[in-house]
This record gives C-alpha cells, sequence and structure tokens, in this order.
C-alpha cells in the first residue's frame, strides 16, 4: 500500500519555525545543513566581488540566501548561495517577503551533502523560473560551471563574466577559491 505525502504551501512554510534550515521543492520540505568553512568563504569573495562591482556600477542588489519562488502548486521556494537582482525587476519584492520568480543570477556553491541530481534541478528550476544565468561552484575541483538562459553550459576556469547583465564585471575564479 502506498504512502500519500501532503504537500506544503508557501502558507504552511510561513509558519515553520524561523530556525529551521529548509527549501520548499515542490510542495515537499527539504532540509538544508549549515555551510562547512570552504562554502562560508567562497559565498563571501562572490558577494565582495559583486558588492564592490555594484557600488560603481548601481544597477542593481546582490545577496545572499532570499527565499525566490519559483513555481506555484505544487509550491517551491529555493534560496540560492548568492544572487543578482536587476533594479527594475526590485518591485516583484512585496513587502519584504519572497519575489516571485528567480533572480537574474542565482549562484549554487556544491555542498558534500548536494546529489548531481539535485543540482541539475535547480539550475533548471532558476533558468525555467526566469533567471538568464546559473553559476555552480564546485569547491572540490575548483571549477565553476556556467549555465545560461539559452541551455548551454560551459566551465570556467578563468574568469567569469555576465557581459548581457553585468557589463565589465570580470571575477578571477582562483579568487573566489582564495580561502
Amino acid at each position: 500500500m502506498a504512502t500519500q505525502t501532503t504537500l506544503v504551501s508557501l502558507a504552511d512554510y510561513e509558519a515553520l519555525p524561523r530556525d529551521l534550515r529548509c527549501e520548499l521543492v515542490e510542495g515537499e520540505l527539504r532540509e538544508l545543513t549549515f555551510p562547512r568553512w570552504d562554502h562560508s568563504q567562497i559565498q563571501f569573495n562572490l558577494l565582495l566581488s559583486l558588492g564592490q562591482y555594484l557600488k560603481t556600477n548601481p544597477i542593481g542588489r546582490a545577496g545572499a540566501e532570499y527565499g525566490f519562488i519559483l513555481g506555484r502548486d505544487p509550491d517551491t521556494l529555493r534560496s540560492p548561495d548568492v544572487y543578482f537582482i536587476r533594479n527594475e525587476r526590485l518591485g516583484l519584492i512585496e513587502g519584504h517577503t519572497w519575489m516571485e520568480g528567480a533572480p537574474d543570477l542565482a549562484i549554487e556553491i556544491i555542498s558534500p551533502s548536494n546529489r548531481r541530481r539535485e543540482i541539475h534541478a535547480k539550475v533548471s528550476q532558476y533558468i525555467q523560473a526566469g533567471a538568464q544565468l546559473v553559476w555552480v561552484i564546485d569547491p572540490d575541483t575548483r571549477q565553476v560551471y556556467v549555465h545560461r538562459a539559452d541551455g548551454t553550459t560551459q566551465g570556467e576556469t578563468d574568469s567569469l563574466e555576465a557581459p548581457d547583465l553585468l557589463p565589465e564585471l570580470k571575477i578571477n575564479v582562483l579568487e573566489i577559491f582564495d580561502l
């Protein structure tokens, strides 16, 4: 006999204790683990690079671990490790809750608990919900995989650029991994 799973809605999610670390994926809660040292330092380095760029090019906002509603019925609420949103899309954040749709750039840092299929699902969900770019950072191999909305993917070992989204931004990949 099959068991039936009760799906969780965004309203149900909002009622959960605030210290519970989880995402909502197609109506199911997925527990998140706390990041390791290398993960947090890579996240910091990315935020620092984006922050410096945005200080001189105020075209949007960057941040970390904020909720994006990537799907409805069943609901999906994902939180990229780092994100960028263009100024003209900041109005989609109503009442300082979660944004409907994906950030323009979503950055995921692979954790030891992540499975390849899970990372591919996240990338696909971000792209389908409107992300122009998704960067997947692999701390173990020290590589970055760039996924574009047009479906192309490339591995990057030198520098990260996003000319259509963040003109003149150039992040040295080695600096991301400077722990």
